[in-house]
């Protein structure tokens, strides 16, 4: 083994709701925008383009697909499964997903939900890490209470899984934001979790990544952390948004 200083990009994307995403992965990718400078046409990062990176060709360290939860409209299997389909086919690209408050399957059927996944090749973490590249990962789908969802608690239960986040995480995925940060709804509240705030305040990972809130598609930067949410959908459940390609500096090991 041997550390590299790299840029290893990461391929943003989160409440697609059950509707199709590109058929392959350059399409997804051309869709995009980079973070923080738009992509237009074949805008070069060093000395590769995002397609080359993200795809794994002419470069080392694959790029890694990560979706932050709502991969399904109501939580079907057979919804999940047609998810998977889709995402199974952007090869050379690690994919890591969360679940959403939609996802229903991965509370009622956790075990056939995580095999439909890893029989596409799709990593799932639920309330769990994973390291790749010398890149700490961790994955978490609880939000605050409202209606009768999935993956939702009180402020006091979600303090318990908040706090189990590992200090050193790189990467937090969440399906929902942390209270004042891109969570405002159409109806003016703040919908995030205080604890959630709370915990990556403290821990600082170099990026927290969620969906959720379908009204604050964008970026803001607090104290050394991106917050991202990348939602693809509008309020409307329309498909407006655009994935967001983003640049992590690491050092990586090979």
């Amino acid at each position: 083994m041997k550390d590299k200083e790299t840029e290893v990009l990461l391929l943003l994307l989160s409440d697609n709701h059950g509707q199709s995403l590109p058929p392959t992965l350059e399409e997804l990718i051309l869709m995009s925008h980079t973070h923080p400078t738009p992509l237009e046409g074949p805008q070069q990062l060093g000395t590769l383009t995002p397609t080359q990176l993200l795809t794994g060709a002419a470069s080392e360290t694959p790029g890694i697909l990560i979706h932050a939860g709502d991969l399904t409209r109501w939580g079907s299997r057979k919804n999940l499964r047609e998810f998977a389909e889709n995402l199974g086919k952007y090869k050379n690209l690690h994919k890591i997903v969360i679940a959403g408050n939609h996802d229903f399957c991965f509370q009622k059927h956790p075990e056939e939900s995580r095999r439909i996944l890893s029989d596409a090749g799709i990593i799932y973490l639920e309330d769990e890490a994973i390291e790749l590249y010398g890149i700490k990962f961790y994955g978490i789908p609880w939000t605050p209470q409202f209606g009768n969802w999935a993956f939702m608690g009180t402020e006091n239960f979600l303090a318990h899984r908040w706090w189990s986040v590992p200090i050193g995480t790189d990467v937090l995925i969440s399906h929902g934001p942390p209270r004042g940060i891109l969570d405002l709804t159409q109806d003016g509240d703040h919908a995030g979790s205080i604890s959630h705030r709370h915990v990556v305040r403290s821990i600082r990972p170099k990026l927290n990544v969620f969906g959720h809130i379908h009204e604050t598609y964008g970026h803001e930067r607090h104290f050394g952390t991106d917050y991202i949410n990348a939602c693809l959908v509008n309020f409307q459940y329309e498909m407006v948004n655009k994935p967001v390609i983003y640049n992590l500096e690491v050092t990586c090991k090979y």
